[in-house]
């Protein structure tokens, strides 16, 4: 889009003016307002409109190309919570209204034609359904929930509504992306994470007909306490349980990509994940960043370089940890 100047209305105009007498005023300007000095000041207010054009003047056609996304790049999270119901963070609206920032929510229906219309104008796309109940929520594998989640969990996710997930999900073209229960109730007398649960959602998954694109261990492992993990979890912990999830998507899931923490800050804890996880390569593989990387494209080699990237691809440094919410297209092999 180019910018091209065109004379702005007149209250836009005395705007510029006015900010320019203050500009002035500030440096310890006297002004005397006659016709020479509006004149003049008319024309800085001109000049400077020119000069913000200048700077602007963008002409994407002749901008080279660094490089593609994968289609389904930009795309969007529904919280586990949302699907299940139960305690969620009220309206921004409804904040301030009563204690408490939090208020109970009942199901979204994600059988809603017009929800779907809307949705399916974003694909295509990948549709994540995680948060932070998702890693103390167990999945009952029957229609109806029972009265209470069983020990070591907070929440049940029935049958029927993951069979509403995995129908919105091929209605929209949106396929999941998801994590695992990591509470007490999904480990063993060890303290170390099972994947019993995460083998249930997956085979269920694809009994109904649906896809699991991606699935990482649990939701931000950065804030442990808040998402329901064990007490004094750290990153080697961490560590531990993902080699036992990586082992498991090995053997269970080759067709699911395996995502690596995802974390909400740039902090030391964020940087002590990333370093227990294999190394995290893009999703065209090693060998499209090797190319990438030998490119002659200076601005492609400095990110590729802050991201840990060497001409044998890309490792999982610190730098990539915020990489890994977003993209959903990492995965470590």
């Amino acid at each position: 889009m180019r910018e091209v100047f065109t004379l702005q209305p007149i209250a836009q105009l005395w705007t510029r003016v006015w900010q320019t007498l203050c500009v002035l005023h500030g440096f310890g300007w006297t002004i005397r307002l006659n016709r020479v000095t509006i004149v003049f000041i008319f024309s800085l207010a001109l000049m400077g409109r020119h000069a913000i054009a200048a700077e602007m003047s963008l002409d994407p056609a002749k901008m080279p190309s660094v490089g593609t996304v994968d289609e389904r790049f930009q795309s969007y999270n529904i919280e586990m919570v949302e699907v299940t119901g139960g305690p969620f963070w009220k309206p921004y609206a409804a904040q301030t209204n009563g204690p408490g920032l939090f208020s109970e929510r009942k199901p979204k229906d994600l059988s809603n034609a017009r929800l779907r219309r809307l949705a399916a104008a974003l694909s295509p796309a990948l549709m994540r359904i995680s948060g932070t109940s998702a890693n103390t929520t167990y999945f009952a594998d029957s229609d109806d929930a029972p009265s209470t989640a069983p020990a070591g969990f907070k929440a049940v996710l029935t049958r029927r509504q993951w069979q509403s997930v995995v129908d919105f999900s091929r209605a929209i073209d949106a396929p999941i992306v998801t994590s695992f229960a990591v509470s007490a109730g999904a480990r063993d007398a060890r303290g170390v994470w099972t994947s019993e649960q995460g083998r249930r959602l997956l085979a269920v998954t694809r009994a109904m007909g649906g896809r699991v694109a991606a699935a990482e261990l649990m939701n931000e492992p950065d804030l442990p306490a808040i998402g329901g993990a064990p007490v004094d979890y750290d990153a080697a912990a961490y560590g531990r349980d993902f080699a036992v999830f990586r082992a498991f998507m090995k053997q269970e899931a080759t067709d699911v990509l395996i995502l690596g923490p995802g974390t909400t800050s740039g902090s030391s804890r964020a940087a002590s994940l990333m370093s227990m996880v294999p190394p995290i390569w893009g999703i065209h593989g090693r060998r499209s960043l090797r190319q990438a990387y030998k490119s002659n494209n200076p601005l492609l080699k400095k990110t590729l370089a802050q991201l840990g990237g060497t001409s044998n691809g890309l490792r999982g440094r610190p730098e990539s940890s915020s990489l890994m919410r977003g993209l959903s297209c990492f995965r470590a092999f």
